[in-house]
Formats: C-alpha cells, structure tokens, sequence
C-alpha cells in the first residue's frame, strides 16, 4: 500500500510540474482578459509577477517577519508531536517482540 501511494505522490508531483505555468501570463488555460484580470489583481499586493533577482533586503524581510516563524513553530511543534508518539509505539513493539515485561511490582 505504500508503495502505491508513494507512486501516486510521485506521479502527482511530476505531473504538477509540467502542468503549472510559472506565471500567469504562460497559462494556456486563460484568455487575453482573464490573464490580465488576473495581473491586475497581483498588481494589488505590489507583489510582482516574476523576479530572477536575489536580494539581501528580502531575505532580511523573510528574517523578521512573524508569519514565517509562527509557520516555524507549528511544524516544529507537529514534527514534535508526531516523533513522540511514534517513539512510544515503536519502543513497545520492541520491548514486546524482545519479549520484555513489566517490573514486578
């Protein structure tokens, strides 16, 4: 079952890359009006459709922007969660397939 739906994943993802446009001028899907609808609504958060260019001044925005390391924490505090608990069921499949019992008490 794993392997099926880690083939899934994969072919899913293959398949995202060569169908997404990278912007929204290369979207076949769309008309002339509806890509420009679409530019102008971008054009709205002053974000930019498309920049090559790295630099310094955004990776410092990245830096000290709270929406960034409150995505942070919650992944760290999910990843946490999820080794504690797969932690403790692997450990008793251990301790019971070693045949370990509880101490005498």
């Amino acid at each position: 079952m794993f392997i099926v739906l880690g083939i899934l994943t994969i072919l899913i993802g293959v398949l995202t890359i060569i169908l997404m446009p990278d912007n929204q001028m290369s979207a076949k899907w769309l008309s002339d009006a509806e890509k420009a609808a679409a530019i102008q609504h971008v054009a709205a958060n002053q974000t930019g459709i498309q920049n090559m260019h790295f630099k310094w001044s955004h990776l410092k925005e990245l830096a000290f922007d709270v929406q960034v390391w409150l995505l942070v924490v919650l992944i760290s505090l999910v990843c946490l969660n999820i080794l504690i608990s797969s932690q403790a069921v692997f450990y008793r499949c251990c301790l019971l397939e070693c045949r370990f019992q509880s101490a005498p008490g």
